[in-house]
């Protein structure tokens, strides 16, 4: 992909005495035409998937490769529809019920129908492992999430940061397309509210908000704004950016720091009896 995330991550899992498990996170974009038609690119949100496979790599176990579909939209889709120096894209998100790889057969090279006759599935069978050493999803995917996204490996490792989000935060996230599903809720107008108030506040791609438990939004980021300084070098940030976090040298602690006790100095007053 031509914007992070980017590449893949993999993570041990489980080890035991004769094989290995990893589960890993794979970003990519496929280009689906080329000049001299307009091209067309497909990213599904994320592959993710598991391996379990001999120490010596002689042979795999099990393997998994799929593209989550428990979330509403999974794939984003842009194109190109007018050539010129200053390019046209046009773009859409939506929803992939399942696009996946799995493997069948054995993996050790022998040549082998792996259909019965009369066309069922060949069952292998791989002797009962017994893990030493397993590592659990949560983690996994924490680790994974910290490799991935230089956001989480910096910001949410400060235990500055951590204690100040257990203390007076309860985290949550939403897609857009789910926030217009609840606003034109005719049934519940608790949910219309909530959901107009963060779409007021929404700017395309990402935005990070604060808000009170009645949904009003205190205070509020775009995610670009937040990447832009992240990559900043410290000597070009002018230095009151960092007024209320002078211990953090780096900027996306610092600017991430800054934002949360922002959102807490304008919400306060207004939780007050």
């Amino acid at each position: 992909p031509a914007f992070a995330p980017q590449g893949a991550v993999a993570c041990l899992t489980a080890v035991s005495n004769f094989y290995y498990t990893v589960m890993f996170w794979i970003y990519v974009e496929f280009q689906l035409s080329e000049p001299p038609d307009f091209p067309f690119w497909f990213s599904p949100a994320q592959f993710t998937g598991h391996i379990i496979l001999f120490k010596d790599a002689t042979h795999v176990c099990d393997f998994r490769l799929f593209v989550p579909n428990h979330w509403s939209l999974n794939v984003d889709m842009e194109w190109l529809y007018v050539a010129s120096e200053s390019s046209h894209m046009g773009a859409d998100i939506g929803y992939i019920p399942q696009m996946e790889l799995e493997a069948t057969g054995p993996s050790d090279g022998s040549m082998i129908d792996s259909h019965l006759p009369l066309g069922e599935p060949q069952q292998f069978v791989f002797e009962e492992i017994k893990w030493q050493q397993e590592l659990s999803w949560e983690e996994a995917v924490r680790q994974l999430a910290s490799a991935m996204y230089p956001f989480k490996k910096t910001v949410l490792e400060s235990s500055l940061i951590l204690t100040l989000l257990n203390k007076s935060f309860i985290s949550t996230w939403s897609l857009v397309k789910e926030l217009e599903e609840l606003q034109g809720n005719q049934e519940n107008p608790a949910h219309q509210k909530l959901a107009g108030l963060h779409l007021e506040k929404y700017s395309f791609p990402v935005e990070m908000k604060i808000c009170l438990p009645n949904g009003t939004v205190v205070h509020h980021i775009s995610a670009n704004y937040f990447l832009d300084i992240t990559f900043m070098k410290p000597e070009k940030i002018e230095s009151n950016l960092f007024s209320f976090s002078p211990t953090f040298e780096d900027p996306s602690m610092a600017t991430y720091m800054q934002f949360l006790k922002e959102g807490l100095w304008h919400g306060l007053p207004l939780l007050q009896p």
